[in-house]
């Protein structure tokens, strides 16, 4: 080992980490201070709060325990300030003002959970086994960085919060920066370990097998965190039992069982970290190394307890504590955290009361957890792209609408036409979704609003982190009134004859909305001109997505080179522009582009164009990239051979898919936790 004379990190005997530094000159006098060289990676973690937990009393003379910290802010520090290994991290001591400070600059989108760093080096601040000493006085706006090459700190354009074009750029800078972290795919094939952890001498009493059987289902169990999320993604994310190369050294499959001498009366990330670093001396990688995602079960809490789990936001790390590691809602709601979902507030202003998705108080039990997110969250998510519908009903261009849609848990089985979450965009960023609680199949155990229609609330245009609230949830006939801008909600009817499925008819608008015939979604192709004089008529049809102003085509001669034709200025989104031309027969190359990189479908409403020629469709989409190219008419320059009048597109870009986002926090300590029962227990109406 390292005598620690230099206040270097370093792995005991038992390839632990030990910590021994210098104190704030680093003169090796064993302070266990030290000064922080580098700047560290913001982490914000959330502690998911036992139901009706009662902390034990505390010795006589002694104050009793503070209140469960439920939010938390840690760093990750530089290797540079841990002797080389990487994941180890301190909690960021901040005052009262200081956290309020942080929780905007996240929501605000200035600080990304998992990016942004927390400028350190040459700040003479301080950090021990514990925590990171921030300097009271300082205003941390100015201390953190957005991350991912932005070399801008979180205080610049505080006059731009209301900048639409800025909340997007900062939104799609978090989600690009989380598509290049390997954890933060929510879809295709997802590599999870688990760690079973004997700490100080105590371990759970459960098998690796029994544990590799309720995370997995290695063994039968019947609801488990594979087979949920497997169904609530719609067969879109696969969770994968660990990873092939790693099967030598698991205990059960994809179990990895490691023993650390440190107690379980340390702070969480004292743990944590012994955890972290063990882990990664078995596995000879640094994590998440070959996983997405990886999760501590410990035996139990013995210091600033209360809390079941905790999770980090956008990131590949989850710890459980005792029985709780079991229970699918934990297991999904702890994920959740980590693909970027914030929690979801009930009709109470709890924090975790929104029972209709996973992201409220979830359900405490093994084998009773067949339910998914809510309707804001199913939007963030994107498990539903292509079953998503906005309306601007704050729009003086708006009128009456009806339309159907169905529930998450008959995707698979209905008409793909049918809509299971519906935005109605403010035009701020806060807005409103609408789900059909359809409570059978992977939601058959919802807790709240069974086969009701919800209205939910959130932040950062539904597209990123933010508190989601439940503002109500409506029966048959019933109305939801947002009175702030004037708007209906009503659950016209439901039709349950439609088997398999069931399908709610739903107005926004006005009282009369549901006497509006439902309109089809589909363009008319009628010309608005004819070409009498001469020439072949072209129409153009373009649907625009919520930035139409990024959109243009152009027809260009491919014989001459010449522009034929350009598209007009698209001005107002989601709507269908239609515009017809004479154009001479030829050979022609229609281009459409968009600025930003994203195509006009799905990320941000459905988008589409299409090009029609002569009486055929000739080029059609909306999902590509920067631009799509379609060459059409005459087969060659040559004017004496025929048309062609099959089309042939030439994507320039393949379709891109846009992720969704997602962030980190910091936790607290331990104290004794009753053992969790095994059947269901409610949860409570409010959080501890």
């Amino acid at each position: 080992g390292n005598d620690g004379s230099n206040g270097d990190v370093f792995l005991n005997d038992n390839n632990e980490v030990d910590w021994d530094f210098g104190d704030a000159n680093n003169n090796g006098n064993n302070s266990n201070n030290k000064v922080a060289q580098s700047d560290c990676t913001i982490l914000v973690g959330f502690l998911l709060p036992i139901p009706n937990y009662i902390a034990p009393a505390p010795p006589p003379g002694e104050e009793p325990p503070p209140a469960l910290e439920e939010e938390v802010f840690d760093c990750e520090l530089d290797p540079n300030d841990t002797n080389g290994i990487p994941n180890l991290t301190r909690k960021l001591q901040l005052s009262t003002n200081q956290k309020a400070t942080m929780k905007q600059l996240m929501k605000d989108g200035d600080l990304i959970p998992g990016q942004s760093k927390f400028q350190l080096a040459g700040q003479n601040v301080i950090f021990d086994d514990g925590q990171l000493k921030v300097p009271p006085g300082w205003d941390v706006r100015t201390k953190v960085i957005r991350g991912n090459g932005n070399g801008g700190n979180a205080a610049i354009d505080d006059d731009d919060d209301d900048d639409e074009e800025l909340i997007r750029k900062r939104k799609l800078f978090h989600e690009n920066g989380h598509r290049q972290l390997n954890f933060g795919s929510h879809t295709g094939i997802k590599p999870i370990l688990v760690v079973k952890v004997k700490a100080g001498g105590k371990q759970l009493s459960q098998s690796t097998q029994q544990i590799s059987d309720d995370i997995f289902g290695t063994n039968g169990d019947p609801v488990n965190l594979k087979s949920q999320l497997y169904a609530c993604s719609q067969n879109k994310l696969q969770v994968q039992v660990g990873v092939e190369a790693h099967e030598l050294k698991y205990s059960a499959p994809g179990v990895l069982h490691v023993e650390i001498s440190t107690s379980l009366s340390n702070s969480r990330s004292t743990i944590r970290n012994a955890v972290t670093s063990k882990v990664q001396q078995i596995l000879g990688e640094s994590l998440p190394g070959r996983y997405q995602q990886v999760m501590y079960v410990l035996e139990g809490c013995y210091s600033d307890c209360g809390w079941a789990a905790y999770a980090y936001i956008n990131s590949w790390n989850s710890v459980y504590q005792s029985n709780y590691y079991r229970m699918v809602g934990v297991q999904v709601h702890e994920l959740g955290h980590n693909f970027g979902l914030a929690h979801s507030g009930g009709l109470d202003g709890a924090t975790y009361t929104d029972h209709t998705g996973l992201m409220g108080n979830p359900l405490y039990s093994d084998d009773v957890g067949k339910m998914c997110y809510n309707a804001a969250k199913n939007w963030q998510i994107g498990w539903y792209n292509d079953r998503r519908v906005k309306l601007y009903p704050r729009r003086s261009t708006f009128s009456d609408t009806t339309l159907t849609m169905i529930g998450i848990a008959d995707y698979l089985n209905s008409d793909p036409n049918f809509p299971v979450v519906v935005k109605l965009e403010t035009d701020t960023s806060d807005d409103y979704f609408i789900g059909f609680n359809r409570a059978t199949g992977m939601n058959s155990q919802n807790d709240e609003a069974d086969n009701l229609l919800t209205i939910v609330k959130t932040g950062a245009n539904g597209v990123s982190y933010s508190q989601s609230w439940l503002q109500g949830y409506i029966g048959e006939g019933g109305t939801y009134n947002i009175a702030q801008y004037g708007i209906r909600i009503t659950l016209c009817s439901i039709d349950k004859t439609s088997s398999p499925y069931w399908k709610a008819r739903i107005g926004v608008g006005s009282a009369s909305a549901c006497d509006v015939t439902a309109p089809t979604s589909s363009p008319s192709f009628a010309p608005t001109i004819n070409c009498d004089g001469g020439g072949l008529i072209l129409g153009v049809d373009v649907v625009t997505d919520d930035y139409p102003a990024e959109t243009n085509w152009t027809l260009t001669n491919a014989c001459t080179g010449d522009i034929a034709e350009a598209s007009p200025t698209f001005s107002d989104p989601g709507r269908n522009y239609r515009n017809d031309y004479c154009i001479p027969e030829g050979r022609y190359i229609f281009q459409i582009n968009d600025s930003w990189g994203d195509g006009i479908c799905c990320a941000y409403s459905q988008g589409s164009y299409s090009v029609k020629y002569d009486g055929n469709v000739v080029a059609s989409g909306g999902q590509f990239g920067s631009s799509q190219n379609t060459t059409f008419g005459l087969s060659s320059c040559d004017p004496t051979k025929k048309p062609t009048l099959s089309p042939t597109n030439y994507p320039t870009t393949s379709p891109t898919k846009l992720p969704t986002k997602e962030p980190t926090s910091e936790p607290t300590n331990d104290p004794t936790n009753p053992q969790p029962t095994e059947s269901p227990t409610t949860a409570p109406s409010k959080s501890p």
